[in-house]
């Protein structure tokens, strides 16, 4: 794809927006979710780079930005270092979250995010954030249909096809995602199940999401749905074994299969495993 069909389509989404500046004025930011996407980025797809490098879906969250967040999940990610070099949070992660509060209004932005759990939380987080700045207009970028929860299953000219098939986010989609990003760091189920139904109905897979968060929530053994059908599978692949236990890889690459609309990474799943092997 040519600089000029990039700028065409950015351009396009400047255009369909009242009260925007000249699209001569629009520079092209893509915010990527993680750096796998980041990799593998299509070299024809011309614009500034983003990385979003968080997983919200774990852990603490908070209603409000900023330091005290910051701080949280710094100190909370720390588990997952176990002794080992560990990236500094503020320089690793927090800078891509001042840029896009940053924003000045002559950027065009693009959220590349797929449509799982994991994903959807830190896109309804980015999305508050650009709430706080000036960015106009700004676009969704989504997987296409069999890949929807992994952009990294899918060709370089599949993802230049989804980059032309950007879907524009009017101002009241932004302020519903960033609602349901504050209903979800106080795990208000009722309004991120009303925000989904209404406001964003016209996103089907938020309310897929949604879905996700609430079967999460923990049963008498105070275990959510990921925690079950990982004991289930832990089970079933130590039944006729010799071993003590199933391997890791073996059981995460199973509830990988199973439990997509999570896309938990091994980190996460690896901290459940422990502490179901320790129960």
């Amino acid at each position: 794809m040519s600089n000029t069909q990039v700028n065409t389509i950015a351009n396009t989404a400047v255009n369909n927006l009242p009260n925007a500046v000249s699209s001569d004025e629009h520079s092209v930011i893509h915010l990527l979710n993680g750096d796998v996407l980041l990799r593998r980025f299509p070299a024809e797809i011309t614009g500034e780079q983003l990385v979003m490098r968080e997983c919200l879906i774990d852990g603490p969250a908070t209603k409000a930005s900023g330091t005290a967040l910051y701080a949280q999940r710094s100190d909370y990610l720390q588990k997952y270092a176990n002794g080992e070099d560990f990236p500094d949070y503020h320089e690793f992660v927090v800078p891509t979250f001042d840029k896009l509060m940053e924003l000045s209004g002559e950027e065009a932005v693009f959220c590349w995010f797929e449509h799982d759990l994991f994903c959807q939380c830190n896109l309804w987080f980015c999305l508050f954030l650009l709430l706080q700045g000036k960015a106009n207009p700004v676009y969704l970028v989504q997987p296409n249909q069999g890949n929807e929860y992994c952009y990294a299953a899918m060709s370089n000219a599949e993802l230049v096809t989804s980059f032309e098939r950007a879907v524009p986010l009017s101002r009241d989609d932004i302020n519903s995602f960033a609602a349901l990003w504050l209903a979800y760091a106080a795990k208000d189920h009722a309004q991120m199940t009303a925000i989904a139904s209404r406001a964003l109905s016209h996103f089907s897979f938020v309310a897929a999401a949604v879905n996700a968060e609430l079967a999460r929530v923990p049963d008498q053994q105070g275990l959510g749905e990921p925690e079950r059908v990982l004991c289930q599978i832990m089970h079933e692949l130590s039944s006729g074994s010799k071993q003590q236990g199933p391997e890791f890889s073996a059981v995460f690459s199973e509830f990988s299969r199973q439990m997509e609309r999570y896309s938990f990474g091994d980190l996460q799943v690896k901290a459940m495993f422990d502490e179901l092997r320790a129960s």
